[in-house]
């Protein structure tokens, strides 16, 4: 915002063309005119604006009026909307994601002026109404954001929580993101516990089938003997390995 040393601030700027360039025309295409001391000062900061940043339109319905802020490219960065009939001392801008992004400092009687507009929307070109530069502060729409989840944006701090077979980690300052999957699914949520049944995939041994869970069990080990010459292993990357160790000394 403008900073005076001395008098009273809205008297001092109402008069002049600030906040928008001394060549703005602050007229509509279709010819409405948007009066100089309507705004005393603004700070607009619309994420992605690249080239000069003014009011690219002015939508009027029954009760309210919405002000679009936007650049040569991009008209639609910012908005800002009042109600026509109960005017404020200023208008409080948004993006598109309802994030702050400015303020335009007016007064109530200025502000009716939008009272007499007619119903519909306005446009106004690159250089209608465009900010001076010590109005706009520069933000780059660069990185994330923000997240829509369900048609609602989260912004600020989030936490991500993995679940059902998702898990999470971070890796060179990037989230990352393994789906691994959880095969009793629908076990574990619905029920009951003979809904899903767990995938086997060795069905017999030598015909010797699984135990009541699928499982084979492998124990070194004899009700004969103490010892023996059985050794039960694994080899890389997940191979089960199986053998045995020793020789048969002769004469015994």
């Amino acid at each position: 915002m403008t900073q005076y040393s001395g008098g009273e601030f809205r008297d001092i700027a109402v008069a002049a063309r600030y906040p928008f360039a001394d060549d703005a025309t602050l007229t509509t295409r279709d010819g409405l005119t948007l009066h100089e001391s309507t705004f005393v000062d603004a700070v607009v900061y619309p994420p992605g604006a690249r080239t000069t940043v003014g009011i690219r339109s002015v939508e009027i319905t029954e009760r309210h009026a919405t002000l679009w802020i936007g650049d040569e490219t991009q008209p639609r960065l910012a908005s800002g909307t009042f109600d026509r009939l109960d005017t404020a001392d200023a208008v409080p801008l948004v993006d598109l994601y309802d994030r702050p992004a400015g303020l335009l400092l007016t007064d109530p009687v200025h502000l009716s002026v939008f009272q007499t507009w007619p119903l519909g929307r306005h446009d106004l070109t690159a250089k209608a109404a465009p900010f001076v530069a010590s109005c706009v502060i520069p933000l780059p729409a660069v990185g994330v954001q923000g997240f829509v989840v369900g048609g609602v944006v989260l912004t600020g701090d989030v936490w991500f929580v993995g679940e059902d077979g998702v898990v999470l980690s971070e890796e060179d300052g990037a989230i990352r993101v393994d789906i691994v999957g959880d095969p009793l699914f629908v076990r574990r949520l619905c029920g009951p516990v003979d809904l899903f049944q767990t995938r086997r995939f060795v069905k017999t041994i030598n015909g010797i089938p699984p135990d009541e869970y699928g499982n084979f069990n492998f124990v070194v080990g004899s009700g004969v003997k103490e010892s023996t010459i059985l050794r039960l292993g694994m080899t890389p990357p997940d191979k089960f390995l199986m053998q045995t160790v020793g020789k048969t000394l002769k004469g015994r």
